[in-house]
C-alpha cells in the first residue's frame, strides 16, 4: 500500500483527540465573538456549564471569584439574559497575580508588573461597561477572603462603578476561578457552600482531571463530603447543592 502521509496525519489527529479530555463545545456565536474581543483564559468547555448554571440555579444571587480581563462576567451576563433572569453578579478580584510579570526585567519593555496589573483591572472595567450595559456586575477589588468577611458582616460597599450595594444573604451560584492553591480552593469552597441555597450551583474552573492546578485536588473532596451532586465535567466540574 503507498504510504499516505494526509492519512496518517489524520490517523494521528483523531488519535490524539480520543485521549483528550472531551468537550461540549455547544456554540454560541455571541460568546465566540467575545472570546476575539476580551483577553481570556476560560476553557470553552466552560461556557455550556455557565448556560447551565445560569438556567438551574435557584433565584439568589451569583459570586464570581476572579475576574480577569472580564470574559467570565460577560458571559454571566449573557446566560441571565438568555434565560430571563437579573440576580446581582458580585465579581472580586484584587488583581495581584501571584506570578506577577516582571517586565522591568526585560530589557527594552517599558512596562512593569505593577503596570500590567493595572491595566488587566482597567480591561475589566471598560470591556464589562461595553457589553453589559444595563446588567453591570458589582465588582470589588479585593481577595475572596475578603469578600466572604463583608459579605457576612453585611457591610454596604461601593462597587468599581460607584454604586453603593449591601453585601450579605444566600447565593444561588458559586463560580470559583480565583487561587488555584488547595489552601484557598477549600477556603472559597466552604465560604460559597455557607450561604449556598439547597440545589445551588458551584463550579471550580482548572478542576479537570489530571490539571496541574491543585484546586483539582479539591474535586474528590467535595465528591466524599457528600453534599454535592456532580452535574456535568467539560472537562472541568459543576456542582449542585444536594436538598437537606
Amino acid at each position: 500500500m503507498k504510504f499516505n502521509p494526509r492519512r496518517l496525519r489524520q490517523w494521528l489527529l483523531q488519535r490524539l483527540q480520543s485521549l483528550l479530555p472531551q468537550r461540549n463545545l455547544a456554540e454560541d456565536p455571541y460568546a465566540m465573538w467575545l472570546q476575539f474581543a476580551i483577553a481570556n483564559m476560560p476553557d470553552r468547555g466552560n461556557y455550556p456549564l455557565i448556560d447551565l448554571a445560569i438556567q438551574r440555579m435557584p433565584p439568589a444571587p451569583i459570586v464570581e471569584i476572579g475576574c480577569w480581563a472580564g470574559m467570565t462576567s460577560c458571559l454571566l451576563v449573557r446566560y441571565q439574559r438568555k434565560h430571563e433572569r437579573s440576580e446581582p453578579v458580585f465579581a472580586v478580584d484584587p488583581w495581584i497575580f501571584e506570578r506577577r510579570p516582571h517586565f522591568d526585567r526585560i530589557p527594552g519593555v517599558p512596562v512593569s508588573g505593577l503596570d500590567y496589573q493595572e491595566f488587566i483591572a482597567d480591561s475589566y472595567r471598560r470591556n464589562v461597561e461595553f457589553f453589559c450595559p444595563g446588567q453591570l456586575p458589582h465588582a470589588f477589588r479585593m481577595t475572596s477572603d475578603e469578600f466572604f468577611a463583608a459579605w457576612q458582616a453585611r457591610e454596604v460597599l461601593t462597587d468599581l462603578f460607584g454604586r453603593q450595594v449591601q453585601l450579605g444573604g444566600p447565593l444561588g451560584f458559586g463560580y470559583v476561578d480565583g487561587d488555584h492553591s488547595l489552601a484557598q480552593s477549600e477556603r472559597d469552597y466552604r465560604n460559597c457552600d455557607r450561604w449556598l441555597l439547597p440545589e445551588g450551583m458551584l463550579f471550580f474552573d482548572d478542576s479537570a482531571e489530571g490539571s496541574p492546578w491543585e484546586v483539582a485536588r479539591l474535586m474528590p473532596r467535595v465528591e466524599a463530603e457528600g453534599g454535592y451532586r456532580l452535574v456535568d465535567k467539560n472537562p472541568h466540574y459543576l456542582w449542585q447543592k444536594r436538598s437537606r
